[in-house]
């Protein structure tokens, strides 16, 4: 069952809640991708995301089925029919109350886990380059207790530009400090988002940052 309106030539919205369920699951998520913007074959869309043809094969034809992607052309190579697909739009709106039973945390796990999963995996292999030896520290704090994973304490240059920076702090300060605050966090993030390098001779780095009231 087809379950989507098109909203515009480049947006489609999703109005099924099963259709819906598919665009939280990352696997899924990255399968669709392959098809966004771009005609390639099954074969093409499996290698790109190393997964087996017959998987890839499974989720296109679903895709297929549920209106998400359209085969574009046909072409025969060596007597077989090779068929092109192509998503139906350029952009997939999903609205949040789809997801009904879901607690806006859990929705808000599903859809980071991704990137957090990424960002997590590059700090523990440049933390391991710059120090063999790491610790497991549990603490009390003013706030509450405090478990972090940590290489042991040792003397390094204070100037480190691919030295891992990913820490969790619980601060107390007035409201127009935090506004203040917020606003130089998130001057500095946009002032590098946007230069948008792609440069394939530069280093590459994860921006994450993170800022928000403790409200329980």
């Amino acid at each position: 069952m087809k379950a989507s309106s098109l909203t515009s030539p480049s947006r489609l919205e999703i109005t099924d809640p099963d259709v819906a369920a598919l665009f939280i699951k990352e696997h899924v998520a990255a399968y669709l991708s392959q098809f966004i913007g771009a005609e390639i074959t099954i074969a093409k869309a499996a290698n790109q995301t190393n997964v087996k043809l017959n998987v890839m094969a499974y989720w296109a034809g679903r895709f297929l089925k549920l209106g998400l992607i359209r085969v574009t052309k046909t072409e025969t190579r060596g007597g077989s029919a090779i068929k092109h697909y192509q998503s139906v739009t350029n952009e997939f709106i999903v609205p949040v109350h789809l997801f009904e039973n879901m607690t806006g945390d859990v929705l808000l796990k599903h859809i980071q886990q991704r990137d957090y999963n990424h960002f997590s995996h590059n700090v523990a292999n440049v933390g391991l380059k710059l120090t063999e030896d790491w610790q497991l520290r549990l603490f009390r704090s003013p706030t509450g207790f405090g478990l972090h994973l940590e290489p042991v304490f040792q003397e390094m240059p204070k100037v480190i530009p691919r030295r891992p920076l990913h820490d969790f702090a619980e601060i107390a300060m007035p409201t127009a400090q935090a506004a203040q605050f917020y606003s130089e966090l998130e001057a500095l993030f946009e002032r590098f988002r946007l230069t948008k390098h792609f440069d394939a001779e530069l280093p590459r780095f994860i921006m994450h940052v993170g800022f928000v009231e403790v409200t329980g």
